[in-house]
């Protein structure tokens, strides 16, 4: 929602603005598109792809769960095994963020969650299946 207020041309999202937000995005789904924690999801991708920020920077909170994750697979496609410190400061970095503190670390632990059935942990250790 921080990323859509500008359309409202406002500053902050404030009660009117949600209410705005709500009714003009009544009904979206018949035109594919899902609403789900605060992202929005086209019915017609099926596989999420991490992007490097382009010219609108984006907070960590900014980007879905399911697009981090998608970020981690990357990384570990290319690195094998990795440290999950060392791979949390790579993917924060691509993201802009250069301080690795506790509420970045729970945004990708959460986003960790959603591909554990791809993921191999041995301790601190990361690796694909």
């Amino acid at each position: 929602m921080g990323r859509i207020v500008q359309y409202f041309d406002r500053k902050r999202v404030t009660s009117s603005v949600w209410n705005d937000y709500e009714l003009k995005m009544r009904g979206c789904e018949q035109y594919g598109i899902t609403r789900r924690n605060g992202f929005l999801y086209l019915d017609s991708c099926q596989k999420i792809q991490f992007r490097v920020p382009g010219d609108l920077s984006r907070s960590m909170e900014q980007i879905s769960p399911e697009e981090l994750a998608a970020g981690i697979l990357a990384i570990l496609r290319q690195e094998g095994v990795t440290d999950k410190k060392d791979l949390y400061r790579t993917l924060a970095l691509q993201c802009g963020v250069h301080r690795l503190g506790k509420e970045i670390s729970r945004i990708l632990d959460n986003s960790l969650c959603l591909i554990e059935d791809s993921v191999v942990i041995s301790g601190d250790e990361l690796a694909l299946k």
